[in-house]
Order: C-alpha cells, then sequence, then structure tokens
C-alpha cells in the first residue's frame, strides 16, 4: 500500500467511527429514516420482493427449518419463569382486564347468537353428553324404584326387598336385576335423542342476551378475585414440560403438512392483492408505522450498541476490512503517484 494511502485509510476509519459514535450520529439517523420513508412513497412493494420470493422464505423458515430442542426447552423456561412471577406477585383476574372492559365483552359475546346456537348444539350433541344424561336417568329411576315409589311404600314387604340392593334382589327373584336394568336402558335409548334435544331448546330458551349479560355481571366479583396462580393449581413443571413436547410435535407436524404450506401461499397471494403494486408507505401506514416510531426505536438502540462495538474493537476492524480494499488498489496507488509527481 502507497504510504500516502496507509495514512489516508487511517484517518478515514477515524472519521468512519466519530460519525458511527460521534454527536452527528443522531441527527443523521433522522435524516436517514425520513429519506427511507420519502422512498417507500416510490417502491411497491413488488420492486422490494416478488411474491415468489416472499413463498420461498416462508418455506425456508417455518416450513423446512429445523427447530433444536432448545428452542423447546427455552419456551419451558420461559413459561415456568412467567408462572414464578404471576405467584409470586399474586395476581388476579381484575389486575388483567376492568369490570367495564369485562362488561363490554360480555355484551359482545351476548349478541353472537348464531355461534352460540351451533355451540350449544355442539355440546349436547357430542356421545359424552349423552353418557351423562343416559347415566343420571338410570341412576333416577333406579333410585325411585327402590325407595321412593308408591308401591315400595305400600306393598308390605316390596320396600324391604329393594333396599336389600340390586344384588340380594337378584338372589331372591333370579332375573330381576337384569331384567329391570334391560328395559331401563331400553327406555332411556329410545327416548335420549328427543330428551337432549329438550335440553338443547331449554338452555337456548333461558340463555337470552339479557339473562347472559345479567348473570356474568353478577359474578363479576367472584371471578375479579380469582388469582391465576389459582387457576393452574397442581399444574407442576413437568407437566408443562411435557405439554411442551406435544406442542412441539405437533407443530412440526402442522408446518411439514400441506395444508399449512398452502395456507401461507393464500394468505402470501391475499398480501400481494391488497399491496403488491401500491407504495410501500401504504402498507406501512396501514400497520401505524410512522417515521417518529422508526427514529425513536432506532435512536433507543443504535448508538449504545455501536459505541459498544466501537469500544470491542469490533467496528474498526468492520471499517478497516471494508475500506483497505480500496487504498490498496492500483488505481488508488496510480492517482497517488501521479499527484505527487505534479
Amino acid at each position: 500500500m502507497h504510504p500516502v494511502a496507509t495514512k489516508l485509510l487511517e484517518e478515514h476509519i477515524e472519521f468512519e467511527l466519530d460519525a458511527l459514535t460521534g454527536k452527528d450520529l443522531q441527527p443523521a439517523l433522522r435524516a436517514e429514516v425520513g429519506r427511507g420513508f420519502e422512498l417507500a412513497e416510490q417502491l411497491t412493494l413488488n420492486d422490494l420482493a416478488t411474491q415468489r420470493r416472499c413463498v420461498a422464505a416462508f418455506k425456508r423458515l417455518l416450513v423446512k427449518a429445523e427447530i433444536p430442542q432448545s428452542a423447546g426447552e427455552l419456551v419451558v423456561s420461559l413459561v415456568l419463569r412467567f408462572a414464578r412471577h404471576v405467584e409470586d406477585a399474586g395476581l388476579d383476574v381484575q389486575a388483567a382486564i376492568r369490570r367495564d372492559r369485562f362488561l363490554e365483552l360480555v355484551e359482545l359475546a351476548a349478541t353472537l347468537h348464531e355461534p352460540r346456537r351451533r355451540l350449544f348444539a355442539e355440546l349436547f350433541n357430542q356421545p359424552l353428553y349423552g353418557d351423562l344424561i343416559s347415566s343420571l336417568i338410570y341412576k333416577a329411576l333406579v333410585n325411585y324404584l327402590v325407595e321412593d315409589n308408591l308401591i315400595s311404600q305400600k306393598v308390605p314387604g316390596v320396600g324391604s326387598m329393594l333396599k336389600l340392593g340390586r344384588k340380594a334382589a337378584t338372589r331372591a327373584v333370579p332375573g330381576l336385576d337384569a331384567t329391570l336394568e334391560r328395559q331401563l336402558n331400553s327406555y332411556i335409548k329410545r327416548y335420549l335423542p328427543s330428551l337432549i334435544k329438550s335440553s338443547e331448546q331449554y338452555v337456548e330458551r333461558i340463555v337470552t342476551d339479557p339473562e347472559l349479560t345479567d348473570r356474568l355481571s353478577e359474578a363479576w366479583p367472584d371471578i375479579a378475585s380469582r388469582e391465576f396462580a389459582g387457576m393452574a393449581e397442581g399444574v407442576d413443571p413437568k407437566d408443562v414440560e411435557r405439554f411442551a413436547d406435544w406442542g412441539q410435535g405437533y407443530w412440526d407436524e402442522l408446518r411439514r403438512s400441506d395444508h399449512f404450506s398452502e395456507m401461507g401461499e393464500t394468505l402470501i397471494a391475499h398480501m400481494y392483492e391488497l399491496y403488491g403494486n401500491e407504495p410501500v408507505s401504504v402498507l406501512l401506514d396501514d400497520l401505524g408505522i410512522t417515521r417518529s416510531m422508526v427514529s425513536k426505536e432506532l435512536l433507543a438502540f443504535a448508538p449504545p450498541l455501536l459505541k459498544r462495538l466501537r469500544a470491542s474493537g469490533y467496528l474498526s476492524e468492520l471499517l478497516r476490512r471494508r475500506l483497505a480494499p480500496f487504498y490498496e488498489s492500483e488505481a488508488v496507488t496510480k492517482t497517488l503517484g501521479a499527484s505527487l509527481e505534479r
């Protein structure tokens, strides 16, 4: 390297270091943000990146990328730390949502008539609900026959015999218990669909908008005072780890499925339908991203980071790697040689 070029390189590096870490940095960053937003008014989303390129990035980052086990362990660690914080702080529901916001949510939920109807229909037509109703009716009828019906009360000896229990009754009159159970189950099975439909209609009838709002409003004091820590009582760290393992396994299966890829491509295509040929500034406006917001965050992080990089020596080495090839070039050597010969 020419001796003069060596001197110029060192002075150039020092100049850039002062520019990146000195008092002129903040106005320079604000100016660059302003120019960036001016450019956003001229360039479209398609100018920055094509739809095809975005789809490829989506598949690289979300579909094909391997997620290390350590990532799942980090999530578990964060969840457990959050849970400890909630428990130590004694946070309750009203710390997360005010009463007026809760009531607004209740009123909004009350207006969702069709989703509510479908929810009731799904719940009441689940096999589990049918089994529950069958069991309750069967036990109620057996209890009535054993203890509370008029026959057992009025006919001498019948009540005493029935109260001996089902096994004793079977021994006394072989086949009585099995016959009774078969008849009861047949009766319940025959009328179960109409019973379930009636219960569904009954709940729909009593859960009116005012009724739902009033009941949940009355329940607010009890809901508000419940601590979040108590809601997770009985869930230990091992439970969280098991759920995290299941969640990571499910996520791996989901993201590698054809449906997930199709969904991602559909969403990206929709984004480009809306903004592909629009200036990028339109998208930024719709997302609420402003010049002042970007400047504020950039100025909060960039200056201390650059100062730390300078103190560590990394910034000067980076500048040297970028600038030295120019000052070592033949063009600079010839220029300096010609200038000194004059």
